[in-house]
């Protein structure tokens, strides 16, 4: 289901006269804007809030990866690597298994299973040497 239809308006008050003469729609604004909107980043961030709000005191883990949006979240596939990696920066997270899912790896080393932050750690190093070998 698309964030937004054809149809939906958006708020532009915020935006400058400059660009926007009244109400625009989301395509419109799109078009007419210079701004660039990653399409994947946006869904992830609108999956992951939504995750976020559905496990917040889930203690379960089946719960916590079962969820709707957090499989949403792994469908989006290789390109949503950056931005789950981007969260894990900021705080532990069972992203980790997305991450797993997603790749098919697991460079969590033995000794750490079972630790979120530890295995987090892992996967961040995994992406920043995956990454530097690329870059």
């Amino acid at each position: 289901m698309p964030l937004l239809e054809s149809g939906d308006y958006i708020n532009t008050e915020n935006y400058s006269n400059k660009y926007f003469k009244g109400p625009f729609s989301f395509f419109q604004l799109i078009e007419t804007a210079p701004v660039v909107i990653n399409r994947i980043q946006v869904l992830f961030n609108y999956y992951y809030e939504e995750w976020n709000k559905e496990i917040k005191y889930q203690s379960s883990t089946d719960v916590i990866t079962n969820n709707s949006f957090f499989k949403s979240i792994i469908d989006l596939g290789s390109e949503v690597i950056p931005y789950i990696i981007e969260v894990l920066r900021d705080t532990p997270s069972f992203l980790i298994i997305a991450l797993y899912k997603i790749t098919g790896e697991n460079p969590v080393k033995p000794d750490h299973c079972g630790k979120i932050k530890e295995m987090t750690k892992d996967w961040i190093e995994w992406w920043d040497k995956r990454y530097s070998a690329i870059g």
